[in-house]
């Protein structure tokens, strides 16, 4: 019987898993679908400039990409980033990878249009601030797409208390 993988954030080692990948993988189809099925009810083109703020891994920023955006990868994390640039390099995609906190991602201003907060509102202190910086990017006419942990007391309990903090699962 072989052992369970190993769980840790941003290793690049071939056995670890990084729960927030996970999470990634698991709705990935989902986030896909629901961006390309909105950009077309509100008649805007699956092209253009991307924006993804917390792309962790890259996984969703290799999504857009693949749809035909150019995009522009926002994570704090450096290690995550270059794992994102490595699986993009490997898929032979062309995305900017920038490290930067969602509250300050130092991106041009209307410049996006479409943005994406992914799994960034329910980690962040200020959401305020990560919301009013998206707006800040987002070229008129653009399209804010979000999605996020439902920051009730429950949610916070199991989604981010207690799941983060089992080895199994964080």
């Amino acid at each position: 019987m072989g052992s369970a993988p190993q769980i840790a954030l941003d290793s690049a080692g071939p056995d670890t898993a990084d729960g927030r990948q996970v999470r990634a993988a698991a709705f990935q189809g989902v986030r896909l679908a629901y961006t390309s099925g909105v950009l077309e009810r509100l008649g805007r083109p699956r092209s253009g400039r991307a924006l993804v703020v917390g792309s962790g891994r890259g996984l969703l920023a290799r999504g857009l990409a693949g749809l035909g955006f150019q995009v522009t990868a926002v994570d704090p994390s450096e290690s995550a980033s270059a794992l994102a640039r490595a699986a993009a390099e490997r898929d032979g995609l062309t995305i900017e990878h920038r490290i930067a906190p969602a509250e300050r991602p130092a991106v041009p201003e209307a410049a996006f249009g479409l943005v994406y907060l992914a799994d960034t509102l329910e980690i962040t202190a200020d959401p305020d601030r990560v919301v009013e910086q998206a707006a800040r990017a987002l070229a008129p006419g653009g399209v804010l797409v979000y999605d996020t942990v439902n920051r009730t007391t429950v949610s916070r309990l199991v989604l981010i208390f207690d799941l983060q903090r089992r080895r199994i699962t964080r």
